[in-house]
């Protein structure tokens, strides 16, 4: 194998509930690029990666992959369970855009309910950007 080869490894968590997608989802308010981050915890993952050999070693040293860094598919993830989001940056919008980007978001500002996603989207203006995968705690890497 020359140094610039890969190959391609299934990986999968260690732990169950140790795998997170975080949707990047985005929208302009107020004249102003917004982020909303909704990230979900799954039970089980499983993914695909390209790496080289040299990058193959040092992960076997980490705890934390994250997926999207070595060209990554994703094959499943199972059971979606805790969701959380989070604005990005939401300290640098004044009162008045803080408002409008809650109401853009939330069903019930006060219970912390959010639209549908179909709502976010078709409604509201949101479109997904990205979505990024990591695995925490540990993974294992078999080639494919």
């Amino acid at each position: 194998m020359s140094e610039n080869s890969t190959t391609r490894y299934i990986v999968t968590p260690e732990y169950k509930k140790s795998v997170y997608s975080n949707e990047h989802y985005c929208n302009t308010i107020c004249n102003k690029r917004v982020v909303l981050i909704i990230t979900t915890m799954w039970r089980y993952g499983e993914f695909v990666i390209d790496v080289s050999d040299e990058d193959y070693k040092k992960l076997l040293e980490v705890e934390k992959i994250v997926i999207n860094d070595h060209c990554g598919e994703v094959n499943e993830t199972t059971d979606g369970q805790e969701e959380t989001e989070e604005i990005q940056n939401i300290d640098s919008y004044t009162e008045e855009e803080k408002n409008a980007i809650y109401n853009a978001i939330y069903e019930d500002r006060d219970g912390g309910i959010l639209h549908d996603l179909d709502v976010l989207e078709e409604e509201k203006g949101w479109v997904l950007d990205d979505t990024i995968y990591e695995i925490y705690g540990g993974f294992e890497m078999e080639p494919e």
